[in-house]
């Protein structure tokens, strides 16, 4: 935990951040939540309960078929083509809802 938190401390990256995803092999039921609790943070989880200390996702939800859309193989080289050729620093801006926006739309237009 005291690594965690210099982390957390010293580390913009790790500052900025919306959430952390930790996984942990040695918490156990007697552990309270206080134990493990960062400042200024929330603690969700979701696998540590009486019964045991991990329940893989797999056996918690219902197997599902998905449909997934590729490109042809034209497509692709195309796409691959217009990005070799991209001058990527033209879209670069301070914004990160600007930069997105503007580099999904020159995705699109590809």
């Amino acid at each position: 935990m005291d690594d965690l938190e210099l982390r957390i401390a010293t580390n913009n990256f790790v500052q900025d951040c919306c959430a952390l995803i930790l996984t942990e092999t040695w918490l156990h039921p007697a552990i309270l939540d206080n134990a493990v609790q960062l400042a200024g943070r929330t603690i969700h989880h979701h696998d540590r309960n009486g019964d045991s200390a991990y329940t893989p996702h797999i056996r918690k939800s219902k197997p599902s078929i998905r449909k997934i859309n590729t490109l042809p193989e034209v497509a692709l080289s195309q796409l691959q083509d217009c990005f070799s050729t991209t001058e990527w620093s033209l879209f670069e801006s301070w914004d990160l809802e600007e930069y997105t926006e503007t580099v999904l739309s020159y995705i699109s237009l590809c």
